[in-house]
């Protein structure tokens, strides 16, 4: 469904702005996509989350095609578990908006925050379920979300019952030709992105998407990031994922369910192809979620935590598949090597002909002959002896 082209105007009545039927209200968020804002419908009192491109924005042709891209795939899937876009459009004055439920609930990265890091397991399990089986309509209508990560999730109220995925800013679609980010390059939060979306794979799958939720859940269960150990850079973090050995459960949670630890491997493993699909991952939390705890865990210190042992790392992936992926994107980044140097072949030669040297000394002084007689001098003991002639400074005179 394409974007409507909308004739109503923002208008400013008495201090008010009005979009179509709705008065804008209270802000409620900002960012490099546009202005959330908070709408009412006076008419029945209807609620809207009205989210405006500003005109200054919209000079940036990118940003200006992603904001159609995200109304337009937004209102090609629907799900309780994937925030509504309900209408989107232009303008008469160019403006570009989308109105979507207004959900009141807090963001999963706030509830983590306020928790201390991590929820209890069962209440970890079901946010991610939900947002499993949102995922799953997504890659059954053919898109892709790409930014799965605390932030883009949200409840619909503050009892929690129904989480929703958000933001469809850089999804795409899985046949899609166009891609709105430069060749090669990489989008999404570095946190939280797969392997193959670290090295600008060009065709992404939902494997990608699966990879996100598995560090979201990772993440909420323990309050540690299953690669992350500090600070990292934006190109550190790039390199954990594509490298990185995953933390593992039993290492915080050593009573884990042992399917729970078994499906932790396998959304973390760096080859897409061996990852469960969303509706492998539904099933699965779908038969943990009543075996887990519903309080809280006694959790390891993150700071005792490592990556498992690369070199027996039992999710290590078959490369066959992931390296196909990586021929989709183009040839691997170069890796600087140390380039030889004309002092060290010098170097290397000086070495050799010193120990020549030596060994020509060590010759006369045991054989009172140089290299050059030393076969035949060998060939004329033995005849006589039987034994190859004695060296030293001891032989028999």
């Amino acid at each position: 469904m394409s974007p409507r082209v909308s004739h109503n105007r923002v208008v400013e009545t008495a201090g008010e702005r009005w979009i179509g039927d709705f008065v804008l209200q209270e802000e409620l968020g900002r960012g490099g996509m546009g202005v959330v804002y908070k709408a009412l419908r006076p008419s029945d009192g209807a609620l809207a989350a009205i989210k405006i491109l500003p005109l200054a924005m919209s000079l940036d042709d990118a940003r200006l095609r992603r904001f159609e891209r995200e109304g337009r795939l937004a209102q090609q899937v629907r799900h309780p578990n994937l925030v509504c876009v309900e209408e989107s459009g232009r303008l008469a004055d160019g403006t570009l908006y989308l109105r979507m439920e207004l959900l009141r609930g807090p963001t999963l990265r706030d509830a983590l925050a306020e928790a201390g890091g991590r929820l209890n397991p069962q209440d970890a399990l079901t946010t991610c379920l939900q947002i499993a089986r949102g995922l799953a309509a997504m890659h059954a209508a053919g898109i892709v979300h790409r930014d799965v990560k605390p932030s883009n999730v949200m409840w619909a109220d503050s009892q929690r019952n129904e989480a929703k995925l958000l933001d469809f800013g850089i999804a795409r679609e899985l046949d899609g030709q166009e891609d709105l980010t430069a060749e090669r390059s990489t989008i999404g939060t570095a946190r939280y992105m797969s392997p193959e979306q670290c090295i600008g794979t060009a065709r992404l799958t939902g494997a990608t998407d699966v990879y996100s939720l598995g560090v979201v859940l990772f993440e909420s269960v323990t309050g540690v990031h299953p690669l992350v150990q500090g600070n990292d850079s934006r190109e550190e973090l790039l390199e954990l994922h594509r490298l990185g050995a995953p933390k593992r459960l039993e290492q915080i949670w050593p009573e884990a369910p042992a399917g729970l630890i078994l499906l932790l491997d396998a959304l973390l493993n760096r080859d897409p192809v061996r990852r469960p699909t969303a509706h492998d991952v539904i099933e699965k939390l779908s038969a943990l979620i009543p075996i887990v705890p519903s309080g809280p865990l006694p959790i390891a210190a993150a700071s005792d935590v490592t990556g498992a042992d690369q070199t027996a790392d039992p999710q290590a992936p078959d490369l066959g598949a992931y390296v196909e992926a990586v021929k989709e994107s183009g040839p691997p980044r170069k890796i600087r090597k140390p380039h030889t140097t004309i002092s060290t072949i010098l170097g290397g030669v000086g070495v050799i002909l010193v120990l020549l040297g030596a060994t020509e000394g060590m010759l006369r002084w045991t054989t009172g002959k140089g290299t050059s007689g030393l076969m035949d001098w060998m060939r004329r003991g033995s005849k006589r002896t039987g034994r190859i002639p004695m060296m030293g400074p001891n032989k028999p005179r």
